[in-house]
């Protein structure tokens, strides 16, 4: 657990899991239960999700709610709007962050883990997959500022550039 320097120039966080979301729409439990996780609290992803989600669990969490969430386990968190300096910050910190993004029209947060400047790419964690996902600066960037709230309600407002910080 901790942040590592490759020689390729990655700084990766290690020691973050990674969830599988399946069908559900719960990225955002996958996320929390990640950093709790990281934090070394034995959480359970289906314990985060029946305390947070609808009965078929297509609801996710807004980001109050998982800043609430972490201040329940006695972590110090919030939500800002931000840009790629200050998530290299964080990793920089060893802390483990959440971003909102527009994945191919879909709200979506991840938890970002590391970065690599030499070749302009960007580490997360990602539920709908199950696994740490590499994207170009520019395709991140790009989804990143184009989050916006749902129809369903999930998020209110923008969510362009959201990062929810979360640390001992």
């Amino acid at each position: 657990m901790g942040l590592i320097d490759y020689d390729d120039g990655s700084r990766i966080i290690e020691g973050v899991p990674v969830y599988y979301q399946g069908t559900t729409g719960t990225c955002a439990q996958a996320c929390v239960t990640s950093i709790l996780n990281y934090w070394g609290y034995n959480v359970k992803y289906e314990e985060v999700i029946s305390q947070t989600s609808n009965q078929d669990m297509s609801a996710g969490m807004n980001p109050e709610q998982m800043v609430w969430y972490f201040r329940k386990y006695n972590l110090q968190s919030r939500s800002y709007t931000a840009r790629l300096s200050d998530i290299k910050s964080q990793i920089n910190k060893g802390l483990p962050c959440i971003v909102a993004f527009d994945e191919r029209s879909i709200q979506h947060v991840v938890v970002v883990t590391g970065y690599n400047d030499d070749r302009e790419v960007i580490y997360y964690n990602d539920s709908m997959y199950g696994e740490v996902t590499e994207e170009p600066y520019s395709d991140f960037i790009r989804a990143w500022s184009r989050q916006r709230a749902n129809s369903a309600g999930y998020f209110e407002g923008s969510l362009s550039n959201l990062l929810i910080q979360v640390s001992r």
